[in-house]
């Protein structure tokens, strides 16, 4: 009877911890659609992404503390829950994936010395802070590197119309000339148009439809393609069209250059064989037929580019950029968990 008792009680364990994990994937699945970060048009704007998985991640720690309460194994599971939906929820080279990366080294750092729940909670909850602390001054990092990259007025064509774009090319001297493709599907290229419209009255900024991209590569100098993210392996990934302007370009032996930022830039995971089903797609219903339209290219960045602008400097060499992007997340991580540790009293390791 007591063996019965006991097989019992592990019977109701198992479920509540099935429950549990069940709640915080349901929850982590409709904060995501209600973030955004499900949306495959967002992968083309780094910044955007990594404000809305931000978002997200706050959303889901306010909603599950009740859930997690004082267990530990309780707190590993809802971290589970929100590395697996930002990992699933976006190409592997995104900012989504790389805070996903974030948690989970915080996470086993944490665990790894033994951290009550109260500190690792609280180092949780300032890695939002140290991101967004990171994407307000990485705007202004980027538009330090592109004066450093564009010193002289210059003829620009961009593809990629994303809030880094608009940073890196709003300080371009005057006379220069931006040319910008549409970027079907969503035309991001039309807002930055006017955008770009509105800020600068002596650069000359015209739009043109992305099959122009021959016209594109051969008035301009210089090619500038907004990356998504940059992978360990050397790929990377860019809006539809990207990869065609850029061959154009190089058969033109004009210098072709990739835009991003250092949160984009994943140092921990090959993007090769990695499957996305349907990230790079967005689906449209025409006729009554459903139609999948490219929203991404994929592409090895030692082939296509001839350096990538980031808020930390111009990198002519993928290693050393993911290399440095390696150091520099791990020094988030120690911002976080440091700055949790003051939060609660205690003396951070190595200072007096």
């Amino acid at each position: 009877m007591a063996s019965s008792s006991i097989s019992e009680k592990e019977d109701e364990a198992t479920e509540s911890v099935k429950d549990l994990r069940a709640i915080l994937e349901e929850r982590s699945r409709q904060a995501a659609i209600q973030v955004g970060i499900r949306d495959v048009r967002t992968y083309v704007d780094p910044y955007i992404l990594a404000r809305r998985a931000v978002t997200f991640f706050k959303t889901i720690l306010t909603h599950a503390e009740e859930l997690v309460k004082d267990n530990l194994d309780n707190l590993s599971k809802l971290l589970s829950s929100l590395a697996d939906e930002l990992a699933a929820s976006a190409p592997s080279i995104s900012p989504a994936f790389v805070i996903a990366s974030i948690l989970q080294v915080l996470y086993d750092e944490l665990t790894e010395t033994e951290a009550d729940i109260n500190l690792i909670w609280r180092a949780m909850s300032k890695v939002s802070e140290t991101v967004e602390e990171y994407l307000s001054e990485s705007l202004e990092g980027i538009e330090h590197s592109c004066s450093a990259a564009f010193p002289e007025k210059v003829k620009i064509a961009v593809i990629g119309g994303g809030r880094l774009t608009l940073h890196c090319l709003k300080n371009l001297k005057p006379g220069s000339t931006i040319t910008i493709l549409e970027g079907y599907p969503d035309r991001d290229g039309v807002w930055l148009y006017e955008e770009l419209s509105k800020l600068r009255s002596d650069v000359a900024v015209r739009l043109l439809p992305d099959a122009f991209n021959w016209q594109a590569a051969i008035e301009s100098e210089v090619i500038l393609i907004l990356l998504s993210g940059v992978g360990r392996d050397g790929f990377a990934s860019a809006r539809a069209g990207s990869l065609a302007l850029a061959t154009t370009a190089k058969r033109l032996k004009r210098r072709v250059l990739g835009l991003t930022f250092m949160i984009a830039v994943e140092p921990a995971r090959y993007l090769k064989g990695i499957m996305v089903p349907e990230a790079r797609v967005v689906f449209q219903e025409r006729g009554g037929e459903r139609l999948s339209i490219p929203t991404l290219d994929l592409f090895d960045v030692r082939e296509v580019l001839d350096g990538i602008i980031t808020d930390k400097g111009v990198y002519s060499d993928v290693s050393t950029l993911t290399s440095d992007s390696l150091e520099y997340i791990s020094q988030m991580v120690g911002k976080a968990f440091n700055a949790a540790l003051r939060e609660l009293g205690f003396k951070p390791p190595g200072i007096e």
